[in-house]
Order: structure tokens, then C-alpha cells, then sequence
């Protein structure tokens, strides 16, 4: 890929009704620039990155969208104004939350092929330590993190047909955490995109893969931990999941390898998917029943239907039947003792 236009500015965000508050422009291509575009782009290891689709109207049309292309492909003249558009873009997107960042935005070429990458890059205050003949310390301000946990990035490959450039691979540290606003401006205010897991989609690939693992194993605990991760799911504060983000709060290591081969790929594993909770009731088919005698029966998913059955009848309704070997047994007390 030869690296065919690139821009960098200094973007903080805007208030209303003022003019955007950037600063650059073009600058000019050489080793240096090729190898920081190059050793960014392999560090974002954007193949285990969110994917992410452009909100597009029945034309395919997306503002960002059609920035982001004229980059791409553009001549100099209009690569010259998308990327100034696309700063401009930012710094309205931002709020008096976001901090002042470091914008690159990098379009390479390969015959028909371009890839277009976005960068922010948060400010930061390091310090210089010149030791001459004295030692003197120097503040400096005017420097952008490369390594920060607020910096984000966006990747998209592909031609010129209409077809084409209509997602990418999003890296968002953020999102996920903290408010949903700050969260989220990268990707939907600022990308004019969503996820491409849609919530019914990604809910019941999660539930579908609980019900494999349940399926497969046999282990008392596997068992339990798979339960846990599927009340939690159900019935817990968190509304935004990641398979991975399930598997490192409930599975152990082996439960959790086995979990993850479920899915198609690395960043399907790591996208954090909104549960949609019909969906999710639906497709899990999970319950704890209480019995009019007091008992309080919890069921694996995978055997509601198997050795856990309910049958329906006019004169006395829901009636649980339950047939298994006992292979573990606890007792406790009332004091909570066992």
C-alpha cells in the first residue's frame, strides 16, 4: 500500500454556534510518515475490532461515508477538502467532555484498492530533562499520546463501487464504559455508524452459544458457571455484553476456550452487543420454578424439556415433573451454615 494522502489536526471540541476549532492541514509524505501510519495501524489490530456499518439512507448515502471516499480516491484538491470537512466534523461531535486531540487521517493505495484510517490522538503534558552543564526541565504541552486509552481509530478498505466502504473496524477503548454519550460520540455522532451486530442477532448468537457449552459438558461446575452467566444476562444491572466480557467474569479457562470457539471470529468475541431481552428469553429458554409446595427448582437450559418437563392440564395447570440421578448434594442450615 503507498501511502497516497495524509493530514493531521489539532481539533478541540466547539461550542454552539461558534466556527469548528481546528487547526492543519496536508503534510507532506515521507519515510517517517509512511513508518508511524504503518506501526499504527498493526498496533490497533483492527481484525479483532469492532465492526461497525455507516447509517445509510436507501442511496447508500452517508455523509461520512462520502468524506471518507473522497479521501480515498480523491485528488489532492478533494482529499484537501474531506479531510478538512472531516476535522471540522469532530470538532462539533465533541463536547466540553472530550479532550483535545490529535486528528490523522491516512488514505493508501494499491491499484483499485485504498484503505482509508482516522486517528485521534489525545493531548498530553510530558516532560524534557536537558542536562548540560545544568540540569534544566522543560514542560512541554503541545504533545499527543500515542499510547493513551482515550485515543480511537477508524479503518475502512475497499473500491469504488457503490457496494463497497460501507463499514470498518472501529477501536474505541471507551466504549462500553462511562457515560453512553461519551461512550458512543466516536463511533455514532462523529462515524455516522452503528454496530454491525445488531442486538437480536448478537443476543441470540450469546444465547444459542450457552446452550451449546451446557450441552457439552457434564461438569457440575461448567454447569453452574454457565447458569450464572445466563441470570446475569437475564437479570442484571448490565445491559451491553461482550462474549468475551462474559466468559472472563464467570467462565473458567477451559469453559471459556470452549465458549469462544462459539463464535465466527476474534471481533465478533470482542463487540460488546446491546441484549435485546425477549430475544434473549426466547432463544435461552432458562428458568427457576417455585412450586406451590415451596420448592424452588433451577434448571440448566439445555434440559428444560429433557430431564426438567412441564405439562399443562385445564383441572390443575403447570405441573414440573423431574427425574435424574443425584451425583452432589448441599445442605444448609438456617443460620447459613453448612
Amino acid at each position: 500500500m503507498q501511502l497516497v494522502h495524509f493530514h493531521a489536526f489539532a481539533v478541540s471540541a466547539s461550542n454552539w454556534g461558534e466556527a469548528p476549532n481546528i487547526q492543519g492541514g496536508r503534510i507532506q509524505v515521507d519515510a517517517q510518515i509512511e513508518e508511524l501510519v504503518s506501526k499504527n495501524v498493526q498496533k490497533a489490530k483492527f481484525d479483532t475490532c469492532l465492526e461497525s456499518v455507516f447509517e445509510t439512507d436507501d442511496n447508500r448515502h452517508n455523509d461520512m461515508r462520502e468524506l471518507v471516499r473522497r479521501h480515498a480516491f480523491g485528488d489532492e484538491n478533494g482529499a484537501d477538502e474531506a479531510a478538512k470537512e472531516i476535522s471540522e466534523r469532530l470538532s462539533v461531535a465533541m463536547d466540553n467532555r472530550s479532550h483535545p486531540a490529535l486528528l490523522l487521517i491516512a488514505s493508501q493505495k494499491d491499484g483499485s484498492i485504498s484503505q482509508a484510517s482516522l486517528w485521534t490522538f489525545p493531548r498530553d503534558e510530558a516532560l524534557r530533562l536537558i542536562n548540560q552543564r545544568t540540569a534544566s526541565l522543560q514542560v512541554l504541552t503541545d504533545i499527543f499520546s500515542q499510547t493513551s486509552r482515550l485515543r480511537k481509530a477508524a479503518f475502512f478498505q475497499g473500491g469504488q463501487a457503490t457496494t463497497e466502504f460501507l463499514g470498518g473496524k472501529i477501536l474505541d477503548l471507551q466504549s462500553g464504559g462511562g457515560p453512553r454519550a461519551v461512550a458512543d460520540f466516536w463511533l455514532s455522532d462523529f462515524l455516522l455508524s452503528t454496530p454491525a451486530i445488531r442486538p437480536k442477532a448478537g443476543t441470540q448468537m450469546i444465547a444459542k452459544s450457552l446452550i451449546q457449552c451446557a450441552k457439552e459438558t457434564a461438569d457440575l461446575t461448567e454447569q453452574q458457571q454457565l447458569q450464572s452467566a445466563a441470570m446475569s444476562i437475564r437479570s442484571g444491572p448490565k445491559q451491553k455484553w461482550s462474549p468475551k466480557e462474559v466468559a472472563d467474569n464467570f467462565f473458567g479457562v477451559d469453559l471459556a476456550a470452549r465458549f469462544q470457539s462459539k463464535f465466527p471470529n476474534a471481533a465478533t468475541y470482542n463487540t460488546s452487543i446491546e441484549i435485546d431481552q425477549n430475544t434473549y428469553a426466547d432463544s435461552l429458554n432458562f428458568a427457576v420454578y417455585k412450586l406451590d409446595s415451596g420448592v424452588i427448582v433451577s434448571s440448566p437450559f439445555s434440559e428444560i424439556g429433557e430431564s426438567v418437563r412441564i405439562t399443562e392440564t385445564a383441572k390443575e395447570g403447570s405441573r414440573l415433573s423431574l427425574e435424574g440421578r443425584v451425583v452432589s448434594q448441599k445442605v444448609r442450615s438456617p443460620n447459613g451454615v453448612r
